[in-house]
């Protein structure tokens, strides 16, 4: 008796994996994109391969769905502890790429559609952009829109730690691209106020990269604009003469950046021209993956700490106290906690 498996093509999840990826690279996908969704889905072939005794990928069901998600995430006894985002993070994937294997004859019609991601929080988005996610949408920002307002914002964003309105008040006279600072100013008379008032004012360092791209954008992409009290903007958009642009216009742009389907498939099973957040930028915080700036900034203090980069430092460069970090920003599993501080320690009493 045969079954609508038997029609199936037999391959295993190795096999299949590979054959993804390959597509993906065909497609024009960034090489950091590929990257993360091998090291994601590695897990799952390493089950498949461990933990089942299927030979083909055609054998897979939903139930096996569910067993995979309790494997891989059920390891908090091993020291791990994974944040909703992680998990959201790695069933989005695992359904891109069982969609793919549905429309290659490789698992039956319908599997993608159980692989469920986690709700969230009384609608609440994850708040929290990942290194992996960082990555990606800055690679893919470098390969096909280099040095635009949104490469040149989010790299600002990310790397120099700050918020939204710091990245609004950026005049072109506070960047010193030669040794590579820039200066942060309370200005309230002229509208560009910062967070925590004149204690938010500092100076802060930006890598050479960063220096580099900002003067690709301001020579080639920036606006020219200057705004109603004779002050020129480094982020700018629209037409000329529109002025320092507002904070929710920037904001807008990081939901737009941070959809999904600017840089590859919907995983809500979306078709972009009918979706109302993939067609404007204003509506763009409508897409349920669309994150916002706060959430880069979330994430931009949980990779300083965990690449263990000193609290203290997180604390003056994000304008961020110890306290609020330890209980707002840091997603930081108690292992790497741990991790962080035994390399703040001092050496044996032998070493110099």
């Amino acid at each position: 008796m045969s079954t609508e498996n038997d029609n199936l093509e037999r391959i295993t999840a190795e096999q299949a994996l590979e054959l993804y990826l390959q597509d993906r690279e065909q497609d024009g996908a960034a090489p950091s994109t590929v990257a993360s969704h091998r090291r994601r889905l590695r897990h799952f072939v390493r089950w498949f391969d461990e933990e089942t005794d299927y030979n083909a990928l055609a054998e897979l069901n939903g139930m096996d769905i569910r067993r995979w998600k309790l494997w891989r995430f059920d390891e908090k006894a091993n020291g791990d502890d994974f944040s909703q985002n992680t998990v959201k993070t790695h069933l989005d994937t695992l359904r891109v790429f069982v969609r793919w294997a549905e429309q290659v004859d490789a698992v039956a019609d319908g599997l993608a559609e159980k692989v469920k991601s986690p709700n969230r929080t009384d609608g609440q988005r994850d708040n929290e952009i990942d290194d992996d996610r960082a990555k990606e949408i800055l690679s893919h920002l470098d390969r096909y829109r280099y040095a635009s307002l949104e490469h040149a914002l989010f790299h600002t964003l990310w790397y120099g730690v700050i918020r939204i309105g710091a990245a609004r008040s950026i005049d072109l006279a506070d960047v010193d691209l030669e040794d590579g600072y820039i200066t942060l100013s309370h200005s309230p008379a002229e509208q560009t106020p910062l967070k925590n008032g004149p204690d938010s004012e500092r100076t802060i360092s930006i890598r050479p990269k960063t220096c580099e791209l900002l003067r690709d954008y301001i020579e080639e992409n920036r606006v020219d604009a200057t705004d109603e009290y004779g002050r020129e903007p480094l982020f700018t958009v629209g037409g000329r003469g529109e002025g320092r642009p507002h904070v929710n216009t920037l904001r807008n742009r990081i939901y737009a950046l941070t959809r999904p389907c600017e840089r590859g498939d919907c995983p809500h099973d979306r078709r972009p021209e009918s979706c109302e957040a993939a067609q404007s930028r204003n509506d763009a915080s409508k897409c349920p993956s669309s994150e916002s700036s706060h959430a880069v900034r979330r994430g931009s203090i949980t990779w300083h700490l965990r690449t263990e980069t000193p609290k203290p430092v997180v604390s003056d460069r994000a304008d961020v106290s110890p306290e609020v970090i330890d209980s707002n920003y840091n997603e930081l599993s108690e292992r790497e906690k741990a991790d962080v501080r035994a390399s703040q320690l001092p050496d044996d009493l032998g070493d110099k």
